[in-house]
């Protein structure tokens, strides 16, 4: 009987294991590309304060693209729009991946010689979807490798809303606050 128990224990466990497992094994690793909204709005400003993307002026169009190798593939997603609050324009785009990779890395062409990096680390989840499917969560992101959002306490995520990029000749500093 002791045998039994214990032979029951251990088929249980197993497969308590094997279900918790499960859901990691229903992501599929596919690389088919998706897109993320988001509300972070990206600012840009010269070494003095001077708004970069006044249209009229066209010193800076942001264009978000990915890298193919051979060729490139850009973002029609990204849109420039004016903050009333602030009294200069921004720069919004969504964010891209890949199904089933967790990092993801894709390009701000600034100019023809500046061009900054977006890279994603996502965290991808089966649960609490209606219709089933996969989701993926913005767990970390960074502008040109300084981290300007981090989703480790989704209780409490940080999310920015807006993003200050200040380009300084061959230097660009990202932060969070003006």
């Amino acid at each position: 009987m002791k045998n039994y128990l214990k032979l029951s224990a251990i088929v249980f466990s197993l497969l308590l294991f094997t279900s918790a497992c499960e859901k990691f094994k229903r992501i599929p690793k596919t690389g088919e590309p998706f897109y993320r909204a988001q509300s972070m709005k990206y600012y840009f400003s010269n070494e003095l304060g001077d708004d970069l993307l006044i249209p009229e002026d066209s010193i800076i169009k942001p264009i978000a693209f990915e890298d193919k190798g051979d060729s490139l593939f850009f973002q029609s997603r990204s849109r420039i729009d004016y903050d009333n609050q602030l009294g200069n324009y921004y720069w919004k785009t969504g964010i891209f991946g890949r199904q089933g990779y967790i990092n993801y890395q894709f390009y701000i062409k600034i100019s023809e010689t500046d061009v900054d990096t977006l890279t994603v680390k996502f965290r991808y989840t089966t649960e609490g979807l209606v219709g089933g499917g996969t989701y993926a969560n913005i767990d970390k992101l960074y502008y040109n490798e300084t981290l300007i959002r981090s989703g480790e306490n989704t209780s409490s995520e940080f999310i920015p809303e807006r993003i200050f990029i200040m380009k300084d000749n061959e230097r660009t500093l990202v932060s969070v606050e003006k």
